[in-house]
């Protein structure tokens, strides 16, 4: 294994009984790390072959733990993997680590991320604790060492990458034909799913359609398309789903089961049915509750039916009418994390007004308009009239990037010009050679071909300027070749939304 860049280490498991979704949140764990520039490797005991596949896809390498999962032989296997690959840094997710396990680590020199879902009583034995639930507090851990950093709350929730795009994003008003997402965990081992769908035959439905998500790891697939034939509404089961960000976006409301999904609903602010198919979810449950955020249900289980009529009735008259809270789950969970495991993360937002001025100086400046098909000082009066129109304007995407501290990195902007979308981006001088470049690209590309029908994107690049060419190379453009520009020769650089995320993940880890 690699160890040119900085690799961390994951250790968590997943199954038929546990489920997905200690794997699936440290795999949104995995990819801020590599899009800070590391290498993350999964080490499982226990691991279904589709979710194995699914991290291989994302270029997370995944390892075998040959010891039962939180004995003796498994901590000290988990600590020859991360002297094997280099990583300083354990990630550890799963009620199946027991203090000992975690002292193990610390005994052998690693530092350790725990994320953790319930608190201890015992020494936590670990750098940092993750806890991303409503109820997380310091006191669930009290006797936590003041060396040890929590990160609790949902403000630390981690969501995965392609929900990246739509941090900015505001749920629209509802159509005619409305949605509901059913998504009950990666393995429903009880089959839930099928008793929701049931219920749900007793429930006035005009004018939904069910879309049901099947998870990798469901033993229940017979009952369940059976369950789906019988019901008097369209239903949809989904198998193998790549792009849950997707169908919560579409989903007018939604019926899940309370863990990792809840996060990801509320980011997408999505009225949910949440259920609490396990005794360890019952207190993010009762806080989600009691702050009005999610109704919760299951709790009369002899009438579920009557607990979604409710639901249904109660729901909002269209979807949106929920946004005018604040965002308690704003996308940026994992990648708080990656800082504070010590890499350098870059947040990339949507330009705003306020940001005119770091905008001009950073396009204004002398090695910046050197490289421009126009090397003009740009005149104060002129730029505060471009940029108020390109925030005004629907066919351009503007984005603006920051560095750890809050500090203005740079911009990047896809343009609609003669029905072809031409990409350009500006770094300030002082964040140049630190492959900021490459990262905003990235995160532009992504965000152009997620929220707009772009069919490719040009950039046009000076052929006196061989860094800004090789950071568009690095970030998955092809080079087709030169084509003059207002009278400027210049290196001209494609890219399409069908090898756009192939190409951002497999430059992830280049």
């Amino acid at each position: 294994m690699s160890r040119e860049k900085t690799s961390l280490l994951i250790r968590a498991d997943a199954g038929t009984r546990m489920g997905t979704g200690h794997v699936m949140r440290c795999l949104a764990l995995a990819q801020a790390w590599q899009d800070a520039g590391g290498i993350a490797v999964l080490a499982s005991a226990e691991l279904p072959d589709a979710l194995a596949e699914r991290c291989r896809s994302e270029n997370v390498q995944v390892v075998a733990i040959d010891a039962a999962a939180g004995s003796a032989d498994g901590a000290n296997r988990t600590c020859e993997l991360a002297r094997e690959i280099g990583a300083n840094w354990i990630v550890l997710d799963g009620y199946q680590f027991p203090a000992e396990f975690r002292a193990a680590i610390k005994s052998a020199g690693l530092s350790l991320l725990w994320i953790d879902d319930l608190g201890t009583d015992e020494p936590p034995h670990a750098d940092i604790i993750l806890n991303q639930n409503l109820h997380a507090d310091e006191s669930l851990y009290p006797r936590r060492r003041e060396s040890t950093k929590p990160l609790l709350g949902p403000r630390y929730a981690l969501l995965r990458r392609e929900f990246r795009p739509w941090r900015d994003w505001s749920r629209p008003a509802s159509s005619t034909t409305r949605k509901l997402l059913v998504t009950l965990g990666g393995s429903d081992p009880d089959d839930h799913t099928t008793r929701v769908l049931e219920a749900l035959r007793e429930v006035p439905l005009t004018e939904w359609q069910v879309e049901v998500v099947l998870g990798p790891g469901n033993p229940h697939r017979d009952s369940l398309l059976a369950a789906a034939e019988r019901c008097p509404f369209p239903v949809r089961i989904l198998e193998r789903v790549r792009d849950m960000s997707r169908l919560m976006r579409e989903a007018d409301a939604a019926i899940a089961a309370c863990g990792s999904t809840c996060w990801e609903l509320l980011f997408f602010d999505v009225p949910t049915a949440a259920v609490a198919i396990a005794d360890n979810q019952l207190p993010s449950a009762n806080r989600l509750a009691d702050q009005k955020l999610m109704t919760i249900i299951g709790a009369r289980r002899d009438d579920l039916a009557g607990e979604l009529r409710e639901f249904f009735t109660n729901l909002p008259t269209k979807a949106g009418s929920t946004t005018n809270r604040p965002r308690l789950v704003d996308g940026r969970g994992a990648q708080r994390a990656v800082r504070a495991l010590g890499l350098d993360v870059l947040d990339v937002r949507s330009a705003v007004a306020e940001d005119s001025r770091d905008v001009w100086e950073c396009s204004n400046d002398l090695s910046a308009r050197a490289v421009s098909i126009n090397p003009a000082p740009i005149p104060w009066s002129d730029h505060e009239n471009w940029y108020a129109a390109r925030l005004r304007d629907s066919d351009c995407l503007f984005l603006v990037a920051t560095a750890n501290d809050g500090e203005f990195v740079g911009h990047c902007r896809c343009q609609l010009d003669d029905e072809a979308w031409v990409i350009s981006i500006s770094l300030r001088p002082g964040h140049r050679g630190k492959g900021y470049g490459v990262r905003l690209i990235r995160q532009t590309v992504e965000r152009l071909f997620a929220q707009r029908s772009a069919e490719s994107l040009d950039a046009y690049i000076r052929l006196d300027n061989p860094a800004s060419r090789k950071a568009f190379e690095k970030a998955g453009f092809e080079s087709v070749g030169l084509k003059n520009i207002r009278g400027v020769e210049m290196a001209h650089y494609v890219i399409a939304p069908a090898c756009g995320e192939q190409a951002l993940a497999e430059k992830a880890v280049a």
